[in-house]
């Protein structure tokens, strides 16, 4: 699989995941950004995606009757990894 079909998968399965798939989604992204080159042409994909996630979360947890806590794991390690 390249990187545009795992950034779409992760967009389409934003919508029906549970939290722990949402975490997993998110670090696996993370991992194929961390593999790819420098100069990775995909970079406003990722970010778009990692933001769509992040919303979602955020949503949960403002909305949710009872938020999954690692929904907030979800939110650190998207944190994490734009510092």
């Amino acid at each position: 699989m390249t990187l545009a079909t795992d950034l779409i998968a992760a967009f389409a399965a934003t919508f029906r995941a549970d939290a722990q798939d949402l975490l997993t989604t998110v670090k696996d992204l993370i991992r194929a950004v961390d593999a790819a080159p420098d100069d990775l042409p995909t970079q406003d994909a990722v970010d778009a995606t990692l933001d769509l996630i992040k919303r979602e979360a955020q949503e949960r947890i403002d909305f949710g009757d009872e938020p999954d806590p690692m929904l907030r794991d979800v939110l650190a390690c998207i944190g994490e990894f734009y510092n």
